[in-house]
């Protein structure tokens, strides 16, 4: 099954303004002061809450 985006979406993410961010499916982007993005995951492991930054978006880095 393909994760659908509701919240994430493309659009939605060039809107953000800076030091917005957008959560869903445990992934999250975040609008950075120099206009930049980065994303997070998070996810359990052993019972335990892991938070990870993935990449930027200059990196080439995407929601999937």
């Amino acid at each position: 099954m393909a994760l659908q985006f509701q919240r994430l979406t493309r659009l939605a993410i060039r809107r953000l303004q800076p030091g917005d961010t957008l959560k869903e499916h445990g992934i999250g982007f975040e609008r950075m002061a120099n206009g930049d993005g980065r994303y997070t995951v998070r996810f359990m492991v052993d019972g335990q809450l892991v938070h990870r930054v993935v990449g930027k978006e200059s990196d080439g880095t995407t929601r999937k």
